[in-house]
C-alpha cells in the first residue's frame, strides 16, 4: 500500500523546496537518465483509500520542513 500524496516531484524540485526551508544552498549536478529510467513515476494513494479511509493531508513542503526541524533538533 502506497501512502503518497498522488503528486509527483521532480529531484530538483525537492532540492529547491530543501534549499528554501533550510537556508542552505545544496549543491547538485544534472546527469543523463540512467538506462531503464523511468521518466516519471507517481506514487497512488487509491488503495490505502479504499482499505483505511486515507488520504493525504501534508504537501511536499509541509514533510520537508518537518524533517528538516527534527533533524535540527538532533543537532543541538
Amino acid at each position: 500500500v502506497n501512502l503518497s500524496t498522488g503528486v509527483g516531484s521532480s529531484v530538483l524540485e525537492i532540492v529547491n523546496i530543501a534549499e528554501n526551508i533550510t537556508n542552505q544552498n545544496i549543491p547538485y549536478e544534472f546527469n543523463l537518465r540512467r538506462e531503464g529510467d523511468p521518466a516519471s513515476l507517481i506514487s497512488s494513494f487509491q488503495k490505502a483509500q479504499k482499505l483505511f479511509n486515507w488520504a493525504p493531508k501534508y504537501s511536499m513542503e509541509d514533510i520537508v520542513r518537518s524533517m528538516w526541524n527534527i533533524y535540527r533538533m538532533e543537532g543541538q
